[in-house]
């Protein structure tokens, strides 16, 4: 199975494809063949979207917000030109009931491998789903990968790609999509979390890179943007902050990965398809998921470690801590994800560090190996909605499961409205070309 998936990997890592940038997406077409027999596909006819039988390997998709009650009609679709996948990246739906989305698109062919045309977007919608901005990310090559609704706006956090040099990156948006601050740190690293505080501060968790390896990293940054601090914890570990929350006290919660070996594309289950599909945008774009254990982690309002621990997982392969919300009485919840098991560990810790309860949750009694806890959210209430594997599985403040929503929805981000409904964005295959021997069918 791991063979399998990680061949799949490579094979999508190298795709190509052979349409030109600009194609409308009206000339498009695409249908895919299945061999019932063997559970893989035989190829595609897709006008203007090239591929043949050497062994060459493109997928191009969409992506869509969707209500999990509702998963087949989409309350919005990215934008995409012909033979692009599109996919997005996260959103966050504000106080307002407006949304905020980040989404990226990428065409891959013979010509331009390795400098193929690719673009980001940010946008906010209406709580209708009505286009209201957009602004487009340009050279040098930014590379935003988080964002959350603040006060008045949005925060949107990633790296500047200077080729050799990638740098992390945070920005601040007003609700009309007036860029307010940004800035371009100096090391060389990335922000893969954002988080909203009190005092209108904004919070970043990420990495930084140097010879020895990646370290922990936060930062604070007031409403107009003056430092207010920046945590590193330099130690002999190798660490990858995934996810950030600020409480009522100031005080900044982290989750991630302690001792990465590898970058990794994530995978999740589709059950709409006879196969986990892989995240198939540049390694930039990949979280640092093989790691030998999660770890969560508090640090005070001015940015000092208060406490880390390292939960013993119940299926430690590839294991990291993947989201982490917050309940109202301010403990915090953390969810893992990793290879090996469809149950995903579900963590409650209190202020002071105590772990209060840790739960196994199956996201469905079919589930395969390999989903992905993608995302949580929790609610006013107490109620906590975590994604794992597409579906939504409900939990209350003792860690019992008491409901679920829409079995079947490829999801991979999560968020709440004003009123606590979730939402989920989600993707979708349109067309895809590879022979048998990149892709035998799961066992």
């Amino acid at each position: 199975m791991v063979r399998a998936l990680i061949a799949l990997a490579l094979a999508l890592f190298a795709a190509q494809l052979g349409c030109a940038p600009g194609e409308s997406l009206a000339t498009a077409s695409a249908s895919a063949g299945t061999d019932d027999t063997d559970g893989t596909s035989t190829g595609i006819a897709a006008e203007g979207c090239g591929g043949d039988a050497t062994g060459e390997v493109f997928v191009y998709a969409e992506g869509s917000l969707v209500d999990p009650s509702d998963p087949d009609r989409a309350l919005w679709t990215t934008p995409r030109q012909a033979c692009e996948l599109a996919m997005i990246v996260d959103f966050d739906v504000a106080a307002d009931g407006s949304i905020y989305v980040l989404s990226t698109a990428f065409l891959h062919e013979t010509a331009c491998i390795g400098a193929c045309p690719w673009r980001y977007e940010l946008r906010r919608l209406s709580a209708a789903a009505a286009e209201l901005w957009t602004v487009d990310f340009a050279l040098p090559m930014h590379e935003p990968r988080a964002l959350r609704a603040v006060e008045g706006g949005v925060a949107v956090g990633g790296a500047v790609n200077l080729g050799a040099d990638r740098r992390p990156w945070l920005a601040r948006y007003d609700h009309s999509g007036a860029l307010l601050w940004e800035e371009t740190f100096a090391a060389q690293g990335q922000v893969t979390a954002v988080a909203g505080g009190p005092g209108d501060v904004v919070v970043a968790v990420g990495q930084l890179e140097d010879e020895d390896g990646d370290e922990l990293w936060a930062v604070q940054r007031s409403a107009d943007g003056a430092s207010d601090w920046s945590f590193p914890l330099e130690d002999a570990q190798e660490d990858a902050a995934l996810a950030v929350a600020v409480d009522a006290a100031g005080r900044v919660w982290i989750a991630g990965g302690r001792e990465p070996s590898s970058d990794y594309p994530i995978p999740y289950y589709s059950p709409d398809d006879e196969y986990a599909w892989w995240d198939v945008f540049p390694e930039s774009f990949t979280r640092d998921v093989a790691t030998d254990r999660p770890f969560i982690a508090l640090l005070d309002p001015q940015g000092s470690l208060l406490w880390l621990d390292e939960p013993e997982p119940s299926a430690p392969t590839w294991c990291t801590g993947q989201a982490i919300d917050l309940l109202p009485g301010g403990d915090a919840i953390m969810g893992l994800s990793w290879f090996g098991a469809a149950a995903k560990d579900v963590y409650r810790y209190a202020p002071d560090g105590a772990q209060r309860w840790s739960v196994e949750v199956t996201p469905d009694a079919d589930a395969p190996d390999y989903v992905d806890l993608d995302a949580l959210a929790c609610d006013g209430a107490g109620r906590c909605h975590l994604l794992i594997g597409g579906h939504v599985v409900q939990l209350d403040d003792a860690g019992a499961v008491v409901g679920a929503l829409a079995p079947g929805t490829a999801g991979t981000e999560l968020a709440l409205t004003p009123t606590n409904a979730p939402r989920v964005s989600q993707w979708r295959k349109l067309g895809a070309y590879y022979d048998s021997w990149h892709f035998p069918p799961p066992d």
